[in-house]
């Protein structure tokens, strides 16, 4: 079933998509160290993830749409 309005609105859609495929682009990693993997910052990643209002440990499989554009929101400032 096709959405009229997508699930989650961003500012940058193709930064979302980037965000999310990263995370989940290495199996049994934490959301930082797989995000980390494709912007190499780690140190960012994580700050961005703790900004967003979560453990730098969660994984990605814990995150929900809304979280992920948190987590872009505060990697963008």
């Amino acid at each position: 079933e096709i959405r009229p309005t997508p699930a989650v609105q961003v500012e940058d859609e193709e930064g979302y998509f980037a965000l999310v495929r990263a995370a989940f682009g290495q199996r049994r990693k934490t959301a930082a160290n797989a995000i980390a993997s494709g912007w190499d910052a780690k140190d960012a990643v994580t700050a961005a993830i703790e900004a967003a209002g979560f453990d730098a440990r969660i994984r990605p499989e814990a995150l929900t749409l809304e979280d992920f554009a948190k987590i872009q929101s505060a990697l963008a400032r």
